[in-house]
């Protein structure tokens, strides 16, 4: 994992970092908790809109990189990675509500065909 000094920056810890990157790699697993997947989803779709699917799967999968991400999704370098730093910096104040609650393995969104 990368770490971003520019979220450092904006009050996203280098620890921080690591415990957001480490908890997406384990909702890809289907190892988090249904709140935490939850929280994962819930950001994905408002952060993400159409191109959650897209952001959920570079998120969570770390064998994507943002290459396969444009050519899958249609979702460019610039906007994936403005969309990561969103996720980032929203995930301790973001709260899942109750409809954003799902099913183990069902990810954010709907990948392009």
């Amino acid at each position: 994992m990368r770490i971003s000094q520019a979220l450092i920056k904006k009050s996203v810890s280098e620890a921080w970092q690591h415990t957001i990157y480490g908890t997406c790699m384990r909702d890809r697993a289907g190892r988090t908790t249904d709140e935490e997947h939850a929280k994962i989803t819930g950001l994905c779709d408002r952060i993400g809109g159409g191109d959650s699917a897209g952001l959920y799967r570079f998120l969570t999968d770390k064998y994507v990189n943002h290459d396969y991400i444009r050519t899958a999704y249609g979702i460019s370098k610039d906007k994936l990675f403005r969309m990561k730093r969103e996720f980032y910096l929203n995930w301790l104040t973001f709260q899942p509500t109750f409809s954003a609650f799902r099913q183990k393995g069902e990810t954010a969104g709907k990948a392009k065909e």
